[in-house]
């Protein structure tokens, strides 16, 4: 078991993948363009330069390697593969959700997405849709948080969208909220399975072994368990704490090595920053009673391992942010800056990077801060902002600076927070530090399970506004195409509309929704359905626009894993034709000319359910007679046009005037005999 992120995973085919951090499955781009330096996505690549998904396969191997089976997985692997839902249960830190993403990950499955279902729905969304389930999906619904009320609606749901998953060949993990696992109806209480730890110390022993052997430590050293790390143990603490303190374990081997230090050091050092830390730091605090130590400490535990002189000028700068009057003490006389840092447990080390003492004592600081001065928040907030500016800082800084700032606002859930300095940021300049923060904080706000609903919801309210900075736009145009997918793909897909709607200069946020929706058969089918509804709150000549992109040949007629392409579906050709009859109604002939020759070219070309492509253009043209002669007229230049014309290019020309006389007599002898008395 570990310590698990709240991210879920969202792929075309791709393997699931979690672990700490975020989650993400990379998924095919359609049809692919290069990414430059101005590409949105490029703020949300981390300091090494990579993108979000790439560092997902990381992350995979991750779980691969440190999950381990509680008790109660083979019945629930079994269930799942048998009846395509489980419903989970168990205490709390027993691995609940992990779980659930591994049995999705380890049954067999063919093609298919994963996917996080909303307990609660959202904007423009169904909470279950069974028809948003595909073929061969794997999807979870977190109910770990949920009260009462949601289960009882998710309940009144469930029985339908089951049917639907398991008539898709689709699986369905279900984690149940606390203590309803006894009080289900008849139907979900056979797909139960309650999942716990092992007694004893056995499945806790093999995490931190497991983790020592993959960090390059051998995992003998942890054969003879020490007193200090079996007292810990033994109050049963959640999977995840200690997960935790594996990974402090392997902090602390690296940091101070054999034969430095022994296991036994290493276990009592992890078990004090677990347990310790933040009762040291307000035994730290009682002592310094002065605003300016007090600001280098909360200075040196933001910018961890920054340079000194970007703490020292840090602190400087806290202390004008909550009004502290300047020092009128001579330069001269003042204490120097690493006797400062030795009164807060810091030193600075052979690159004056400045680095606390002890493990965690900087996260255990930001705590203490945070928790114990919630008057302050507003003032924190605004230094922060200010900070991206300190001399020194290189990206890598910053991208921690950000990340540590974003895990206290998702921590305290002060989410108006974390928008205040994504606006402050993003509101400056299209380009730079500020702009490429900004994405980074919205991602880890997106990413976490606290704020997650009320970042989307947020990113909905801008992208549906009126007003927004060219910052803030590119900013969410990043994280719809680059963070929302992997987890909730439809609602990107809707924010990326309406940020297309409203895009005036430019066309990032248009080329993006086309990359993320032509690279996913789903988002394809469900676009289609949008435009094909014209809404008073989007913009119909956008939505035209869209549409002649979106109506593409190959992306109609590939299958891919699928059974059959889109275009085979019936739905889908209704909602092509509804899209055809708003391009003819509203744009003129030599807009929508090009794309209607594409389609004379997949009829002609032998492509999967090619006749199709006639079918619709003379069923979405019945209504106008001068529409019927440009579409005639375009096919037969069209035709004329081709260096080498053959009969199969004519024919076409002639079949689609037959088909266009055909509707037409038939849609006049429709309306005579509805006239008639």
């Amino acid at each position: 078991m570990n310590d698990v992120p709240p991210a879920w995973v969202h792929g075309v085919t791709g393997s699931v993948h979690s672990g700490t951090g975020s989650q993400y499955n990379i998924y095919h781009q359609y049809p692919g363009r290069p990414v430059g330096p101005d590409d949105p996505r490029t703020l949300l690549n981390n300091s090494e330069g990579k993108a979000p998904r790439a560092v997902a396969e990381d992350e995979l191997i991750w779980l691969r390697r440190h999950f381990i089976h509680p008790r109660g997985y083979d019945r629930a692997y079994e269930l799942l593969e048998r009846r395509h839902t489980v419903l989970l249960d168990g205490h709390p830190g027993s691995g609940r959700t992990a779980t659930a993403w591994m049995l999705l990950r380890d049954v067999p499955r063919a093609g298919g997405k994963f996917l996080e279902l909303l307990p609660d729905g959202d904007e423009e969304e169904r909470r279950l849709d069974p028809d948003r389930v595909g073929e061969a999906d794997q999807l979870l619904l977190d109910l770990s948080d949920a009260d009462q009320q949601v289960w009882r609606g998710i309940q009144a749901e469930l029985s339908g969208f089951r049917a639907s998953v398991s008539q898709k060949r689709a699986h369905l993990v279900v984690v149940l909220p606390p203590q309803v696992g006894h009080h289900l109806h008849q139907e979900y209480a056979a797909l139960r399975v309650e999942i716990s730890r092992p007694p004893g110390m056995r499945l806790e022993l093999d995490i931190i072994r497991r983790r020592l052997r993959y960090a390059g430590v051998d995992p003998t050293v942890a054969e003879s368990v020490p007193d200090t790390l079996r007292d810990y143990l033994v109050q049963r603490p959640p999977l995840r704490e200690v997960a935790g303190l594996a990974r402090l374990l392997c902090e602390e081997a690296a940091r101070l090595p054999t034969p430095a230090r022994s296991f036994d050091d290493w276990c009592a050092a992890a078990v004090d920053a677990a347990t310790r830390r933040e009762p040291q730091v307000a035994e730290l605090l009682e002592g310094l009673s002065q605003a300016p130590e007090r600001a280098l400490l909360l200075s040196a535990a933001m910018l961890h391992g920054a340079r000194a002189d970007s703490v020292h000028k840090a602190s400087v700068d806290l202390l004008a942010a909550v009004g502290h009057p300047e020092d009128a003490t001579s330069l001269l006389e003042r204490r120097g800056l690493d006797e400062r840092l030795q009164a807060i447990k810091a030193a600075t080390d052979t690159r004056r990077l400045v680095r606390f003492d002890q493990l965690r004592f900087d996260e255990a600081v930001r705590h203490h801060f945070w928790d114990n001065h919630p008057d302050l928040r507003p003032s924190l907030r605004t230094w922060i902002g200010g900070a991206l500016a300190l001399p020194g800082l290189t990206d890598a800084d910053r991208d921690r600076l950000v990340q540590r700032f974003a895990e206290q606002c998702c921590r305290t859930r002060r989410a108006e927070d974390l928008f205040g300095l994504v606006e402050r940021w993003a509101g400056t300049s299209d380009r730079g530090p500020g702009i490429r923060a900004a994405a980074q904080l919205l991602k880890h706000g997106l990413d976490n399970a606290e704020l997650g609903r009320a970042c989307r919801s947020r990113i909905y309210t801008w992208a549906t506004g009126q007003r927004l900075s060219r910052g803030l736009r590119r900013v969410l145009i990043s994280v719809c195409l680059e963070v929302m997918p992997v987890r909730h793909p439809y609602a990107a897909m809707v924010r990326l509309h309406h940020l297309a709607a409203r895009e005036t200069p430019g066309d990032e946020a248009r080329r993006a929704l086309v990359e993320l929706v032509l690279g996913d058969h789903r988002l394809h089918r469900r676009m289609l359905e949008r435009l094909a509804s014209p809404s008073s709150q989007r913009d119909a000549v956008t939505d035209v626009s869209l549409f002649l992109e979106l109506a593409d040949p190959r992306a109609l007629t590939e299958a891919g894993l699928r059974a059959f392409p889109l275009l085979a579906e019936a739905h889908v050709g209704h909602w092509l034709t509804e899209g055809w009859r708003n391009v003819f109604r509203s744009r003129p002939w030599g807009e929508w000319r090009s794309r209607a020759e594409s389609w004379f070219d997949a009829a002609c070309d032998g492509l999967p359910y090619g006749h199709r492509f006639l079918d619709i253009l003379t069923a979405a043209c019945t209504e106008d007679v001068g529409v019927q002669a440009r579409l005639h007229a375009s096919a037969r230049d069209w035709a004329r046009a081709h260096p080498h014309p053959g009969p199969e290019r004519a024919g076409l020309a002639a079949a689609l005037l037959k088909s266009i006389m055909t509707k037409r007599n038939l849609r006049s002898a429709v309306q005579q005999e509805a006239a008639a008395p």
